[in-house]
């Protein structure tokens, strides 16, 4: 009815045929009391216009007032524009954001179906992962219209008492109709499931589950599945989650731009020294992801109108209007590809909390662009305990395959340390003995790879040999830890086999005086004079 002004009307229906989804959700056509005959529909205000239902076409709801919703509407025969007011009953009105039914089968049909209005392109999911590939803007669009269509549908759905608790996650699926979101639903005659959801590593549903626990779900879902392509299996992703950087200085973050990358993090730990690599547009990825709160209050209908606005300013805007931030793992990862960049646009039920996020670095189980290898779950587990920025050049330990800040370990002095580590440790365990590998194989693994130090090449040895005996892991730590601190230079040139066998010498001495020191408890000087394990030089990266 466009501008009705029948406030606190209940229970009213338009002249022909109603469709209820209420109580069992079957269609149940009303016959209509009006004329048959082809005269005009009689209204329920007298001398205005009435208008059967079939050509009203409901866009989108705009207000979701005590009693009754405003909606967006268009009437289908003039393309007019107006605005539709519906009331709230005993029986369910027409909503833009739940399926309208508009036939059934006959009831001793072989293959029952249902008929609706509208034209339904695909899973809102398969078509935000052609928006991916698009401007910022757009991604950011779709992604406000498709949390506004859930939030308002299934809050409608909740009003009418659907039973969310009996039903599980895949009994809905999203749906664009001409860029409308529609939830399909099925009947709450079907048995319930439980068998974990695979896209979320979630339960399908639990017998507590509420319309809020739905919207979040499907809206992670949604956006989950438009970037699964991004990773080797559903099931790894986000299984780290990020966090914001609230104190990233806005005015500092490059732009978005869509022939380059948007992030400028080192592709080694040597990047300090070298010019930046040349960027790849093949490199960055754009995803779309939801963030639900642990503790959240807002209401759906909140939700919907908070988005709603947001959007509307959106459309006004050239380019998004997010707050922008640089994004930081929890897992502290180590993966670097020149030229890789990731744009999140991140959503949250406080759209104040959104943000449009960059990445310069993958997360575990995603396959980079770049090298379009399959990220692995690596440590970096730094001395300081701070995150990984993406932007710091980092090095690993090549015995308790953990990563550290460069800096962290190459600027401290030994006494720094020492005052951050107990005194009782366990003894380093020895090394392979040097002196008793072949001379010729020994020259022929420092030419393969490039070994700068006879100490290197003993850390190596050490770290790959079988000799060495089990320490819990934060023994471990702890020895690698304070070996990394020395901060040895490594020599730069060959090194003969003679200086080798030398160097090794002199490193049986040196442990054998720190392993006394140790037992005595020695001065923070002594625990640190260990050669055993030091620092990766700065031309050896692990990839």
């Amino acid at each position: 009815m466009p501008h009705s002004t029948l406030a606190g009307a209940r229970d009213f229906v338009f002249e022909g045929s109603v469709y209820q989804i209420s109580g069992d959700y079957i269609a149940n056509a009303r016959p209509s009391t009006g004329p048959s005959n082809g005269q005009p529909l009689q209204g329920i205000v007298q001398g205005r216009r009435a208008l059967d239902p079939e050509d009203l076409s409901i866009e989108q709801e705009t207000y979701n007032g005590l009693g009754y919703r405003m909606h967006l509407g268009q009437i289908r025969q003039s393309g007019r524009v107006v605005s539709v007011k519906v009331y709230s009953g005993s029986h369910a009105k027409r909503h833009p954001n739940i399926p309208h039914l508009i036939a059934v089968s006959g009831l001793k049909s072989k293959a029952p179906f249902l008929v609706f209005d509208g034209e339904y392109e695909d899973t809102t999911d398969r078509l935000l992962s052609w928006v991916l590939k698009k401007e910022t803007k757009e991604i950011l669009t779709f992604g406000l219209q498709t949390v506004i269509g859930l939030s308002s549908g299934l809050d409608y759905l909740q009003e009418l008492n659907y039973p969310f608790a009996s039903v599980g996650l895949d009994h809905f699926v999203v749906l664009s109709s001409k860029g409308k979101i529609v939830i399909s639903f099925d009947p709450e005659e079907l048995e319930p499931t439980s068998e974990p959801n695979r896209d979320l590593g979630l339960p399908n549903h639990s017998l507590t589950d509420t319309a809020h626990d739905f919207f979040h779900k499907l809206c992670q879902r949604t956006f989950n599945d438009a970037c699964k392509a991004h990773y080797k299996s559903r099931h790894s992703q986000r299984t780290y989650h990020d966090e914001f950087d609230d104190d990233f200085d806005e005015s500092r973050f490059e732009e978005f731009d869509d022939n380059s990358s948007s992030s400028t993090a080192p592709a080694s730990s040597s990047a300090t020294t070298r010019k930046p690599s040349p960027r790849s547009p093949s490199g960055r990825r754009q995803e779309l992801v939801w963030r639900s709160p642990a503790a959240d209050a807002v209401t759906l209908k909140d939700i919907s109108r908070q988005f709603q606005s947001f959007l509307n300013f959106q459309h006004s805007s050239s380019k998004p209007i997010l707050s922008r931030r640089r994004g930081r793992y929890t897992a502290r990862m180590s993966h670097r590809c020149p030229g890789y960049s990731r744009i999140e646009v991140t959503l949250t039920t406080d759209i104040l909390r959104s943000a449009i996020v960059s990445h310069s670095s993958p997360t575990p189980g995603e396959i980079c662009p770049v090298c379009t290898e399959v990220v692995k779950e690596e440590i970096l587990n730094c001395l300081c305990g701070n995150y990984d920025d993406e932007t710091m050049p980092i090095v690993r330990c090549w015995a308790c395959f953990e990563w550290h800040h460069r800096p962290c370990v190459g600027c401290f002095d030994t006494e720094t340390f020492a005052r951050l580590w107990p005194q009782e440790v366990h003894q380093i365990p020895s090394a392979p003995d040097i002196g008793a590998v072949d001379p010729a194989q020994l020259a022929e693994m420092m030419g393969r790879f490039e070994f700068p130090s006879a100490q290197y090449l003993q850390y190596q040895l050490q770290g790959f040999g079988s000799g060495r005996p089990q320490t819990s892991p934060g023994d471990t730590r702890q020895l690698d830890q304070m070996g990394m601190a020395q901060n040895q230079q490594p020599q730069n040139g060959p090194v003969s086999v003679e200086k080798l066998q030398a160097s090794h010498m002199r490193q049986q001495q040196q442990r054998q005086q720190f392993q006394n020191g140790v037992m005595n408890h020695s001065s923070p000087a002594g625990i640190f004079a260990s050669p055993g394990i030091i620092q990766q030089p700065p031309n050896q990266q692990d990839p």
